[in-house]
């Protein structure tokens, strides 16, 4: 993608996949991929695909005999995921849905990948009863969220900045399901088997200190309404104010 932040014309959408996919999912999508463990030929379904990275990643492991859907609430989003260069392998299939009533068929997957999404989802116990329906018998599900805010310092301190600011927490659902128990009680009442919730710590590295509070608030005013009201400068104006609140901590972690 062309860098157009700087001039003011990036959608949140575009700002998303060029930060935080670009510095931030692509090193977890990885993480996710290897303890999916896709196989060549295998259907899967990126649930909450934002932009596609999971998806696009994905693609070359399950080959062109595979099959990979790529679905998300958010039209936006799926317009920034389509606009990009096609991966080799499957043939990504974009589609607007749902998570709690998917348009899809019963048993149509071998595998469910879904990368910080399931804490934004309205009715999450639907969700996942959705999830286990379009698995195929034996099937497997693995969704990632983000422990609790005092896990992730920096985010913290951007989150507790932007409450003093703007009278909301604007990372607080991102990272509002970081409860492992939660998690497991919640697949264990769709009727999942075997449901493992695993710690994982991974150390990712953003290309700017000075753009990086401007960038995460551009970033996730798709989901918080007292963001997306604003327009691009005011965002800004909140963005600068907001890092010089923070500014002892993400100066301690440069």
């Amino acid at each position: 993608m062309t860098d157009r932040y700087l001039d003011g014309v990036q959608s949140p959408a575009e700002v998303y996949e060029d930060f935080l996919v670009r510095w931030q999912f692509r090193p977890w999508t990885a993480v996710l991929l290897a303890e999916a463990d896709i196989q060549p030929g295998e259907r899967v379904l990126d649930l909450a695909t934002g932009t596609g990275i999971v998806a696009r990643e994905a693609a070359p492991f399950v080959g062109e005999r595979g099959r990979v859907v790529a679905l998300d609430i958010n039209p936006a989003m799926l317009d920034v995921g389509r606009s990009l260069p096609e991966p080799a392998g499957a043939p990504i299939e974009w589609l607007e849905g749902d998570a709690a009533a998917l348009p899809l068929p019963d048993a149509a997957f071998d595998a469910v990948l879904c990368q910080q999404g399931l804490q934004y989802f309205a009715d999450r116990l639907a969700a996942a009863a959705e999830v286990r329906r379009v698995l195929v018998s034996g099937g497997r599900a693995l969704l990632v969220v983000w422990q609790a805010l005092a896990h992730n310092p920096v985010q913290e301190a951007l989150n507790a900045a932007g409450q003093c600011r703007v009278g909301v927490a604007p990372l607080a659902t991102a990272f509002g399901l970081g409860d492992a128990c939660e998690v497991g009680r919640l697949f264990e009442s769709a009727g999942f088997a075997d449901v493992t919730v695993t710690g994982r710590e991974l150390v990712v590295v953003f290309p700017s200190r000075a753009e990086f509070a401007r960038r995460m608030i551009e970033s996730v005013a798709h989901v918080v309404p007292e963001l997306a009201g604003l327009d691009s400068l005011k965002r800004a104006e909140l963005a600068s104010a907001i890092d010089e609140d923070a500014r002892v901590t993400l100066q301690s972690h440069a």
